[in-house]
């Protein structure tokens, strides 16, 4: 071996060691992954789990048992029984009414519908005997006579309304006569109408008053639920009661406004 050089120590270029692990190797950041784990195990390792904080849950938890408490206590259960029940009262009351102002819409119409059927028998009556008594006018009026001398069995319209169409125009027809067929047909054609609005008026307020009957069989169940409240000592169990109590109210509350109020006076 030459002067001056010297052997390579074969200790000096192994790394320092202390127990088995190397204690010059570079360190790794904390998104990198030991390639000899995953060579020795084969997978991945398993990061760490941060658990939630427990304050979080507990407070949800307690503020969800204050709500219970809250909804099963007997002050809340006695004020949602007293203002059910006055929702049930209020409810019978009207719909009491309605089906009142619906028999009195029905007898209307009932009234209607027989005399407009009187006032189309009594013109079409009259509109048979006016017509014998339009042919008559019609010759005499060909004739050059005077139409409205003699005795005549035809109605009042027909002196009033037909004759003056007969003067001017000889050649015309008793139904081509706008106005009498107006006098003689119109009073029955109005009475129809207010008929058939006085059924229409019938068919509301009945079904109004039907939809109130059934929201005051659906009030004495909630009424019936919060009755048994006070045999049932189990805190989440009354919870639920009540509170499907409570949705039934509020939307018994939601019906009864779209119902318009029937008022009644002492």
């Amino acid at each position: 071996m030459a002067a001056g050089r010297h052997a390579p120590d074969p200790l000096a270029e192994r790394p320092a060691t202390r127990n088995g692990a190397v204690t010059g190797a570079p360190s790794r950041g904390a998104g990198e992954v030991d390639d000899r784990a995953v060579c020795s195990t084969g997978r991945l390792p398993t990061p760490m789990k941060i658990p939630l904080p427990k304050s979080l849950s507990r407070s949800t938890e307690l503020n969800m048992n204050k709500i219970i408490k809250l909804f099963t206590q007997e002050l809340a259960v006695v004020v949602l029984l007293g203002g059910i029940s006055v929702i049930t009262a209020w409810a019978g009351v009207q719909s009491s009414l309605l089906s009142g102002k619906s028999n009195d819409a029905l007898s209307v119409y009932m009234e209607g519908t027989g005399k407009a059927n009187n006032l189309f028998l009594t013109s079409e009556l009259k509109y048979r005997t006016d017509l014998v008594v339009w042919a008559d006018k019609q010759k005499t009026r060909s004739q050059g006579g005077d139409i409205n001398a003699g005795y005549s069995a035809g109605s009042a319209e027909l002196f009033e309304f037909a004759l003056p169409c007969l003067l001017k125009n000889p050649q015309s027809q008793l139904a081509d006569c706008a106005p009498y067929m107006d006098e003689l047909y119109l009073p029955q054609r109005e009475t129809l109408d207010q008929a058939m609005q006085s059924l229409e008026e019938y068919q509301v307020s009945s079904g109004q008053s039907d939809r109130l009957q059934m929201l005051t069989a659906l009030l004495a169940v909630a009424l019936f639920m919060l009755g048994i409240t006070s045999v049932i000592h189990q805190e989440k169990l009354q919870f639920a009661i009540v509170l499907g109590a409570t949705i039934i109210a509020i939307f018994s509350i939601a019906i009864l406004f779209s119902v318009p109020v029937v008022s009644v006076s002492f």
